[in-house]
């Protein structure tokens, strides 16, 4: 489990590099970081019994938080509300849920059962 953390952190600093590098590289290394995070997610999910319930507590945050940056993300597809709102729902949102999902991997190592 740890390394899969390791291996995440990783992924997560090489698109904040990318992104001070080139906007658009960090872009494009976003979705695949979004894609990466999602199959981790849905993994770590199909394993949670195996976590103690803080583990699980800290995963069902991070599907609620998803869940809530999609609804926005449609929202913003069927109405476009504004510039700043745009690339607020589109990189920004989504890059702190990545983060977060960095300290999910970290929390679940950690309080993972043995």
């Amino acid at each position: 489990m740890k390394n899969i953390h390791y291996f995440n952190t990783t992924v997560y600093l090489i698109v904040i590099a990318l992104y001070l590098y080139e906007p658009i590289y960090g872009a494009l290394g976003q979705i695949g970081l979004g894609v990466f995070q999602l199959v981790l997610a849905i993994k770590l999910s199909m394993d949670a019994k195996e976590f103690k319930p803080f583990g699980r507590k800290v995963l069902k945050i991070y599907w609620y938080a998803v869940l809530l940056w999609f609804i926005s993300f449609l929202i913003l597809i069927v109405r476009w509300v504004d510039k700043d709102f745009g690339l607020t729902i589109v990189n920004i949102v989504p890059m702190t849920i990545g983060l977060y999902f960095v300290a999910v991997t970290y929390l679940v190592s950690k309080h993972q059962n043995s």
